[in-house]
């Protein structure tokens, strides 16, 4: 059975008119009033209101949407005509394709909703308009989680009402260019309000009803801005306060919640922070405790990863261990052993299975807990031949392709290349080099220390590659690599020092631990 996600019904917009309260009272029946006669008491010019009564048609400025894949109108709506149906499963939304600019510029977007399915971290499209993936170039009116949203693309607020299902809202978003402030109303009062950090750019896209800017698909021509935005630490500065980082390590990136956690390795911490509104202060939901192997403590904590259930692992590198914390877990929560890894380095969980993968540094292996179970069986290495090919010298990233491939990829750090290990196979004749392996440099076919190393849907392989200071992009069956982040030493925004950990976000922007420089740097997605 298909299950609609919401109905809308009376949106207008308004634009170069500041942004300030809707003007008329909460009461249902002066909604309706203002509603019913909005086509005569607007002039034309920068207003646009489509009513929804069994089109799209905007009736002042001639801004017509037309339905993707079919979506159908019912009665009755708030008022007793119709209301845009939208089936979430079916993909359906409105698309106004004439270009509408809101850089630069006031403006107001009001509309009733009826949401019919609201999941805790899913998004809900209302009005959007997607350009690029830059901040601030993509406008987001959505539902996120239970939750109205405002957002320009790292750089929202979020509403401070829950919504529930099956409930006529009146919903405002208005924006005001001169003070740069995002203000969310709902039925008629102020439910959040934030200044932004800049105002909205997008120069291109469609206005889309009932859709959240859809991602495109990574490829061989992707490219990423060349200068990074910090969102979150600061460069040349160590200390343990909630905005700073000391040598991070892994990362692990919360898509639902737009979220990052962090392995703060220097400040024996695990923080936790929202890409919402950067740069942000994190929070602490694992240790923060002084160095120790106390439950509560780390040594050096490397890698993080959550399972399916919200649980928090945590490879404490100098504890040699496995630590599990439960969900909203903070600074006080002691977590339980979950297993003994000597020198754990970063990890990786399948979300699918809760198959948890844990390299061991010095025993030169991979370890996995088989559905998270507490006893780990050896995935991936040699126990003697050094001169094998499934040998690994001095391992330190991970990652299993659970969608396509089922093989497991690890980075061989001495040997300076990533290996591929065929599903549940530590037999050399299937496991192939698929990068590197031609001794240490910074050749194209070339990597020295790599550390991290993940896949797009292609099988396209990113490489971070620590001690040449760069992101390798590396085709299936290449012989050799293209740089597409970094390859100096420094400071600067388009420079790395030791790159840890990479992650792409829900938008294929480039999330990387710059380890050295103490910081997170987030690339822009510039062209897919």
């Amino acid at each position: 059975m298909q299950r609609e996600h919401t109905r809308f019904e009376h949106i207008p917009l308004q634009l170069d008119a500041g942004a300030s309260a809707p003007k008329q009272s909460t009461k249902t029946k002066a909604f309706h009033a203002r509603f019913d006669t909005l086509s005569t008491a607007v002039p034309t010019g920068p207003y646009s209101f489509w009513p929804m009564e069994n089109n799209a048609v905007d009736i002042i400025s001639a801004l017509n949407g037309t339905g993707i894949n079919s979506p159908t109108y019912v009665t009755p709506g708030i008022t007793n005509g119709y209301a845009l149906k939208l089936i979430r499963n079916s993909n359906q939304y409105i698309k106004i394709p004439t270009f509408k600019s809101f850089a630069y510029t006031s403006f107001t977007v009001e509309m009733w909703i009826y949401p019919t399915i609201l999941n805790s971290g899913e998004l809900f499209g209302l009005f959007t308009q997607y350009d690029t993936t830059l901040t601030d170039h993509t406008l987001q009116m959505m539902i996120r989680g239970l939750q109205l949203t405002l957002d320009f693309s790292y750089d929202g607020v979020n509403g401070a009402t829950s919504l529930t299902t099956n409930t006529w809202y009146h919903a405002a978003f208005a924006y005001d260019y001169p003070s740069r402030t995002k203000t969310i109303y709902l039925n008629g009062y102020q439910d959040a309000i934030s200044s932004s950090a800049g105002p909205y750019l997008g120069t291109s896209g469609s206005i889309n009803i009932g859709m959240f800017p859809a991602v495109c698909t990574l490829s061989s021509q992707s490219t990423w801005s060349q200068t990074a935005t910090t969102i979150f630490g600061k460069t040349g500065i160590t200390a343990s306060s909630l905005s700073l980082l000391s040598q991070p390590a892994g990362i692990y990136y919360d898509q639902p919640n737009n979220r990052l956690i962090v392995a703060d390795q220097g400040n024996y911490r695990i923080l936790q922070f929202s890409l919402n509104n950067t740069p942000s202060v994190a929070t602490v939901i694992a240790g923060n405790n002084d160095q120790g192997c106390n439950m509560n403590q780390f040594s050096a904590p490397y890698g993080v990863g959550v399972d399916s259930t919200g649980q928090l692992y945590v490879a404490d590198y100098g504890c040699s261990r496995v630590v599990r914390f439960p969900s909203n877990s903070n600074s006080t929560t002691s977590g339980t052993l979950f297993g003994s890894i000597t020198n754990a380095a970063l990890l990786f969980i399948n979300p699918l299975t809760n198959d948890i993968y844990v390299v061991s540094y010095a025993d030169n292996a991979v370890y996995k807990f088989v559905g998270g179970s507490e006893f780990p069986v050896f995935a991936a290495g040699a126990l003697s031949d050094r001169h094998a090919v499934n040998y690994l010298s001095s391992p330190n990233g991970v990652y299993y392709d659970y969608l396509y491939t089922n093989a497991l990829y690890v980075t061989d750090n001495y040997n300076n290349c990533v290996k591929k290990f065929q599903p549940d196979s530590m037999n050399a004749i299937h496991i192939t080099v698929v990068a590197g392996c031609n001794g240490a440099g910074s050749g194209a076919n070339q990597l020295n220390n790599p550390r991290s190393v993940l896949m797009d849907s292609s099988g396209t392989l990113y490489i971070a590659d620590g001690s040449n200071n760069r992101i390798q992009r590396w085709l299936q069956n290449a012989t050799s690599g293209t740089t597409i982040i970094g390859g100096t030493l420094g400071t600067a925004s388009n420079q790395l020092n030791f790159p840890e950990a990479i992650l792409f976000d829900k938008y294929n922007n480039l999330l990387v631990a710059d380890s050295h420089n103490n910081r997170i740097q987030l690339f822009n997605l510039t062209k897919c």
